[in-house]
């Protein structure tokens, strides 16, 4: 994969959660995972987490400019999740999951919010 795509997005936790990827290999750039969980050291957090549940992609910025960025795979994200000790990483792992299990089954997710709105259109 030569580029990052948002396959979801949805505020989550007063947060916003992006998930990139496919559907089969949800990815999660670490930056946000550390910034969600309130982790100030993403390198650190990097640390505990197994070389096949993260990966590096290069990605264009402005004009000409390459960075370098980490994304977790799904056991990547339960693996930072679990391991934080911190109660808002807990309410995180539970909506990861509700969400990856929704995407996997439906393709998508509709926000709670949404969801009368999108019977009324059915």
């Amino acid at each position: 994969m030569n580029s990052l795509q948002v396959i979801h997005q949805q505020d989550v936790l007063g947060q916003p959660f992006k998930v990139y990827g496919t559907v089969e290999e949800p990815l999660f750039l670490a930056k946000d995972v550390a910034d969600w969980i309130g982790h100030t050291n993403t390198t650190n957090m990097l640390n505990n987490v197994d070389e096949d549940e993260k990966t590096t992609f290069i990605i264009n910025t402005s004009g000409s400019y390459k960075s370098k960025v980490v994304a977790l795979t799904e056991n990547g994200i339960y693996e930072v999740l679990m391991l934080s000790r911190k109660p808002i990483a807990k309410q995180w792992k539970k909506e990861v999951k509700k969400i990856l299990k929704q995407i996997r089954l439906t393709g998508g997710t509709v926000q709670t919010d949404r969801e009368a709105e999108l019977h009324r259109l059915l």
